[in-house]
Order: C-alpha cells, then structure tokens, then sequence
C-alpha cells in the first residue's frame, strides 16, 4: 500500500498531519508513504518513528516540511538505535534552507543509506525464508 498526501502551495495539512500519522502507526500494509510538502517542522518526528516500529514501511519521501537539520539527524540516529530500516528520502530542500556544510550532508547520506541497506537485507532474508517455507510445503505435498 502506498500513501501519498503531499501538499502543495494551496493544501497543506501542517499540524493537523500528525492526527493522520497517529492513525497509520499500527498499519501493518503501508509500504511507501509521500508527506512531502506540508510544512510540519519536526514535531512528525515522533509519529513517523512509531509508524516505522510497524516494520512494514519501506520507503519515505518527506521534503518540504520546515524540517532542520537537526531534527532529521535525530530522528535517523532513533529509527537506527530503534532498528527500524528504510529508505528515507532526505528532504534536500529543507537541508539546502537549513545551509548545513557538506560534511553534515554526507554524515546524513552515510546514516540514510544504512538504514536503507538494512532494510534491504532484511526483505531479502524474508523473501529467501518465504521461499524457503514453500519449497519445503511442496517436498511434504509430494510425498504424501
């Protein structure tokens, strides 16, 4: 499942995202979700980290929401010490705002990319077992 509620210049949900985002930490389908646009500033932070304890969330994109740099460096460092794993889309426009020097842009990339690779590992791993698990169904199928 895939949610997109970007905003755009005329609609934005700003503080009101985060009643929508309190109703999606227990979704156990979503898989990509798209907050881009809406102003929020870093208070999502706490919403987006529950939502990403679901473990099903694969990827987000969440460019142009009054982000700092600081917020989005916290909030990598807690899905990474929570061992919860994605791709995070850095908001590149709120990083550009923010003027941060090219040293903190690539510590930033380095965490977003772990947390990327892991997320990978561990579809890969699922998907291995899955196979697995049915192969193994097949073979008792067969000789029964």
């Amino acid at each position: 499942v895939e949610l997109s509620i970007s905003g755009d210049s005329n609609n934005i949900l700003s503080s009101s995202l985060n009643i929508l985002l309190e109703g999606l930490k227990n979704n156990f389908n979503l898989k990509l979700l798209d907050i881009s646009k809406n102003r929020t500033g870093d208070f999502i932070f706490p919403y987006l980290i529950e939502i990403f304890k679901a473990k099903s969330l694969n990827e987000i994109f969440l460019d142009e929401n009054n982000l700092t740099y600081n917020g989005i460096k916290r909030f990598l460092k807690e899905l990474q010490s929570q061992e919860c794993y994605g791709k995070i889309h850095l908001p590149k426009f709120d990083l550009f705002q923010a003027n941060i020097s090219e040293n903190d842009m690539n510590e930033l990339q380095k965490i977003s990319k772990f947390l990327e690779n892991k997320k990978t590992q561990i579809l890969e791993k699922n998907a291995f077992l899955l196979e697995s698990m049915q192969t193994n169904n097949m073979e008792i199928i067969d000789e029964q």
